[in-house]
């Protein structure tokens, strides 16, 4: 998969910890190079149109979490 995937777009996190481990450091260990973060309400553009992260309220809304994110 790692030849097919160019461009990965994952949400940032809190520094790694237990509870929100990186998703970027975690695909940059398995070989992809390209992993992009994105923060809540930040827009990115790609080919075609852009990539917004909205922020995640619904399952445990109560934790610092930031790796809960949708994109739209």
């Amino acid at each position: 998969m790692r030849h097919k995937v160019r461009h990965i777009i994952v949400p940032k996190n809190n520094g790694g910890g237990l509870a929100d481990p990186s998703l970027k450091l975690m695909l940059q260990n398995m070989g992809f190079s390209q992993v992009e973060e994105i923060d809540e309400l930040e827009t990115i553009t790609v080919e075609g149109g852009s990539i917004t992260g909205l922020p995640f309220l619904g399952e445990h809304a109560d934790l610092n979490i930031r790796s809960k994110l949708s994109h739209h």
